[in-house]
């Protein structure tokens, strides 16, 4: 009895991807059975583990418009709890939001800049940054090197025929 309540308190979740209006107006895109219940572990004695906060915002935070910047109390409000009940789960899995945040972010990015071949400008621009310092200096803290460094890298480990100039590597 214990375990079909949860399967069923998944399967009610809905189906898919559908939009959550919130108050103030905004829609934001949650997924469900792809997070909720597709990928549910079903463990020897029974029980069902849903997937972590840790994914769940994850999905969340890919799922929508990366500029938007989802904060914490929007995504707590998506799911239904507190914001205090949001960061416990969270520091609990051993994270936080703004950790998430920040690989959620650069993840984009990295998408943005080798397999849509977006430019610097338009990758800074797209992910909401004010301008294009300020994303290099936040995509250098996450990977340890400059947006042109990393399609550099990138496009040597596609085709390691192409053998960057020593000038070219000490500018970037």
């Amino acid at each position: 009895p214990h375990v079909a309540r949860k399967r069923q308190a998944l399967v009610r979740r809905g189906h898919g991807v559908h939009m959550t209006h919130l108050p103030d107006g905004a829609a934001h895109c949650v997924t469900t059975t792809p997070l909720d219940f597709d990928r549910v572990a079903v463990a020897p004695d029974g029980d069902i583990t849903a997937p972590s906060y840790t994914e769940r915002v994850r999905e969340l935070l890919l799922c929508g418009r990366p500029r938007q910047h989802l904060g914490m109390r929007t995504v707590s409000q998506l799911f239904g709890i507190s914001e205090r009940t949001l960061r416990r789960h969270l520091v609990a899995e051993g994270t936080s939001f703004a950790t998430i945040v920040s690989d959620s972010l650069s993840s984009v990015a990295s998408r943005y800049l080798i397999e849509e071949r977006r430019s610097i400008q338009e990758t800074a621009r797209d992910l909401g940054f004010a301008d294009k310092a300020s994303f290099h200096r936040a995509f250098k803290r996450w990977t340890g090197m400059t947006p042109k460094t990393f399609c550099r890298r990138q496009a040597l480990a596609i085709n390691p025929s192409l053998t960057p100039s020593p000038s070219a590597e000490s500018h970037a």
